[in-house]
């Protein structure tokens, strides 16, 4: 994962407001009550002077669950809601796109399961709350490139007019990876994520997850591109005309995932020694222009230094 500036930061005042809005729920016993008490809690949090970006970018996530007005069913918009508030009070350590993607995971099994008709009331409402995570990543200034790029994953992965129980425990796969993040090239990243995100699912479904891994590999511009040029050949890997059958598509693709992060291991290496030999190409033409044009009175290392200053500067404007 790329390094980012700080961790997630926390303030006294966001603490405060969320145990206030804690204690303030054993006198909520209606949906709409409890609804009110944390979405206000949300606002508070949002508006204030002296709370950190990191708790902004939480309560907005926490509200963008189930805004005020919102219908609501079962209680399981609270439970999530409560869980999101829980989080902040507990101020746990990690990257700014960790602790909302945990905050979001906290949420999910708040919200629970279930395989007939509320159960898939439940499951429609946490695909789209892991919607909402993934948005609140990717429209973070706090969070990382490769958080970013990992959130962009588990939109691209959805099903864009209904929703799969399966399909949302492999995209839950994949925010977990920003909630524990891996070190390593985002490619791998992806890769590996893919791979684990793609038990979750059917054989078509499965297809899908390491075709937009692929996908998801080939179109970043971070990633060096003999490695994009491998994941396009990922993409090719089931050739088949007419319908394609969702269980050969799957195991054209596995093999070739399977082999991506250490290609994508191999890609950065190669991308690092080509901009040391860079580096060093460069250091050697100062030497030659500062043998070339050095001015009386100045010895060679002086020159060098003296060149490498000018040209330094000039980077920085």
């Amino acid at each position: 994962m790329d390094p980012l500036k700080s961790s997630a930061s926390y303030s006294t005042e966001g603490k405060a407001l969320s145990e206030t809005a804690l204690k303030a729920l054993a006198g909520k016993r209606d949906n709409a009550g409890k609804l009110e008490l944390f979405n206000d809690c949300f606002e508070k949090i949002g508006h204030s002077p002296v709370t950190t970006p990191d708790e902004k970018a939480l309560a907005a996530f926490g509200k963008s669950i189930c805004p005020v007005g919102a219908p609501s069913s079962e209680g399981m918009e609270a439970r999530a809601l409560e869980a999101v508030v829980e989080s902040m009070t507990l101020a746990g350590a990690g990257t700014p796109g960790s602790i909302i993607a945990c905050a979001a995971l906290k949420a999910q099994d708040a919200v629970g399961g279930g395989l007939f008709s509320t159960g898939k009331a439940r499951w429609a409402f946490r695909d789209e709350m892991l919607d909402k995570a993934f948005l609140a990543v990717q429209g973070s200034t706090r969070t990382s490139s490769d958080e970013k790029d990992i959130a962009k994953f588990g939109m691209d992965i959805a099903y864009k007019d209904s929703y799969s129980r399966t399909m949302a425990k492999a995209r839950q796969v994949v925010l977990s990876a920003i909630a524990q993040p891996s070190s390593g090239p985002i490619a791998a990243v992806i890769a590996e994520t893919a791979l684990k995100a793609q038990r979750e699912g059917d054989s078509f479904e499965a297809a899908s997850i390491l075709y937009r891994g692929f996908e998801a590999v080939a179109s970043n511009k971070r990633v060096p591109a003999e490695v994009r040029e491998f994941a396009e050949k990922g993409k090719n890997a089931y050739d088949c005309p007419g319908i394609p059958d969702p269980i050969d598509e799957k195991e054209a693709f596995l093999p070739v995932m399977k082999e991506l992060p250490g290609a994508a291991l191999k890609g950065e290496e190669a991308e690092a020694r080509r901009k040391e030999a860079e580096t060093r190409e460069s250091l050697v033409e100062l030497a030659e222009e500062a043998l070339q044009e050095r001015p009386a009175g100045l010895t060679v290392e002086e020159e060098f230094i003296d060149i490498a200053g000018i040209r330094l500067g000039r980077q920085q404007r």
